[in-house]
């Protein structure tokens, strides 16, 4: 890398910043309005000593820690504390999940829509393009990381220090500017978008479920996942920033890595090569939904091997639950009828996680029919005989169907851990009921896509806008305390804990009726609209 590499850099960092600034400015603002805002609540949540003891109590089981992570000052766990406590790791999430759309949208994106080939036909350096990215990833995270640390600092109470506040804003800010440069690591790897980004989500999820096996086992896995050393700052207790910088200098050495090996690389390929194909194609490629599923294979399997892993990461964690207990007396009473044991209670609160990420394939499979139409593929297809209707039905029964498929995989994932860990496992049938309650509330978040792209096929970010939001709300929404009305927006609000609660028939059909009407109206949508491109 020579001087030369990185002509134009100031130039294109400009271009950049301006087209993509609607994007950054409404990410950044979200992010911190959204982190600061729950900040905000938690003086309410907590307003005596007895609360805050019985939460960092709570906050200890193996479920709780796998999840937020770990308690370091029960004896003087403070509104703070508690906050950062239960919020940090997930704004970490967020910063990161920024990121990786930023980073893959200016670099492999635009790569493989030939906007790079047109900007390197100008007089400017092979690297500046790549550069300018990161420096915008980065100034979005420092940007993100100073809103939320000023804005928590003025939460009410003694205990939010102003060098509290900037050391969660920090561990924010490094957090996402480490995955910037993992994702565009990843970049370089492949060639499709969509590849590389997957693959940033796969790595970004791997990190989180190996960092919560290593918190709860205390192992080694607590310092080789760089993910969990931000975590382990102690906001609001040490400020121990040294974890931090140590985070930001293992982006800062990742970075250089990646452009060298963009140096190296030609313009729209990647470092792996892909598999040759057939010469020919058979009479079920020839069909709508053999196209689909061929396309759609590669992300199909990927997300079946990883919410298969992640089930079965988080059921190895029950094994040591039972040692918990006897250590602490205070969960005897969390048993809510006393029918199930607390390690099935366990299952459902880890079973939200697992069937709610399991949506996230789905809507995927059928939010890549808008992306094939940006990008003039479909124009190919409906060139032929071939009905607009057919792409799009092919694509939402792919979708649906994943939808059972994953949430079936991901159980099956969890139980094989659950049987492996534990000496005497509860029945698979649980774990089953379990998950497949969620299949009404994915139906509704894949219609919610076949809307949008109805609709509104440039737009399909609001999607998840809308996804994250009912996550964070079904999640966290208990815990940091959402109106009842906020949390009943999402659709994974209304799903039954099964096996503990009984089975409302009412929520479900409800849940079902709307993706139909859903499906209904995008489907009527995208037949009588033009085409974009």
């Amino acid at each position: 890398m020579t001087r030369r590499d990185f002509k134009g850099l100031v130039t294109l960092l400009a271009a950049s910043f301006r087209r993509e600034k609607v994007k950054i400015v409404l990410w950044v603002l979200a992010l911190a309005i959204f982190t600061v805002g729950v900040g905000f609540a938690y003086p309410e949540l907590y307003p005596d000593a007895e609360a805050l003891r019985s939460m960092a109590e709570g906050m200890k089981n193996p479920a709780m820690v796998a999840m937020f992570g770990p308690v370091f000052d029960v004896e003087n766990y403070t509104v703070a504390v508690a906050m950062s406590n239960q919020m940090l790791v997930f704004s970490m999430l967020l910063a990161a999940i920024m990121s990786i759309f930023i980073v893959t949208g200016l670099t492999r994106r635009d790569e493989e829509e030939g906007i790079i080939e047109l900007i390197q036909s100008l007089p400017v350096g092979r690297l500046s393009q790549p550069v300018a990215a990161l420096l915008i990833v980065a100034a979005m995270n420092v940007a993100l990381g100073f809103l939320i640390g000023v804005g928590i600092s003025m939460v009410p109470g003694d205990s939010f220090t102003f060098g509290g506040s900037m050391t969660f804003g920090l561990a924010v800010a490094v957090s996402g500017i480490l995955m910037a440069s993992l994702s565009f690591l990843v970049c370089q790897l492949f060639e499709n978008n969509r590849t590389a980004m997957a693959v940033s989500f796969l790595l970004l999820g791997a990190m989180y479920v190996l960092r919560g096996i290593g918190d709860i086992s205390d192992n080694v896995l607590v310092w080789l996942i760089p993910l969990n050393w931000s975590l382990r700052s102690q906001v609001f207790i040490e400020n121990s920033n040294l974890l931090n910088l140590a985070t930001l200098g293992l982006a800062f050495a990742v970075a250089p890595l990646a452009l060298f090996l963009n140096a190296r690389r030609d313009t729209g390929t990647g470092l792996m090569p892909q598999r040759a194909g057939k010469k020919g194609a058979s009479r079920f490629l020839r069909t709508p939904g053999g196209i689909v599923l061929r396309l759609l294979r590669p992300s199909i399997l990927a997300w079946i091997v990883v919410l298969f892993i992640l089930g079965a990461s988080y059921g190895s964690i029950f094994g040591d639950i039972d040692l918990f207990i006897q250590d602490h007396e205070i969960f005897d009473d969390m048993l809510p009828g006393g029918d199930y044991p607390l390690t099935v209670q366990f299952m459902t609160t880890i079973m939200m996680v697992v069937g709610i990420t399991a949506g996230i394939g789905p809507v995927m499979f059928l939010l890549r029919l808008a992306s094939e139409e940006k990008r003039n593929h479909t124009e190919h297809i409906y060139a032929r005989a071939v009905p607009r209707i057919q792409m799009f039905a092919a694509h939402a029964a792919v979708a649906i169907a994943g939808a059972a498929v994953m949430l079936l995989f991901s159980s099956l994932g969890l139980y094989t851990g659950v049987y492996a860990s534990m000496d005497e496992p509860f029945a698979i049938s649980l774990v089953l009921q379990s998950a497949f309650a969620y299949l009404p509330a994915l139906l509704f978040m894949v219609s919610l896509a076949a809307l949008v792209v109805g609709l509104l096929p440039r737009m399909t970010y609001i999607v998840w806008i809308y996804f994250v939001y009912a996550f964070f709300a079904t999640y966290i929404g208990t815990v940091v305390g959402l109106p009842e009305w906020m949390q009943n927006l999402a659709p994974f609000g209304h799903v039954d804990a099964l096996p503990i609660d009984e089975f409302r028939i009412l929520p479900a059909l409800i849940l079902c009726l709307l993706a139909a009407m859903l499906f209904t109206i995008g489907f009527l949508g995208y037949k009588r609209r033009d085409l974009i491109g």
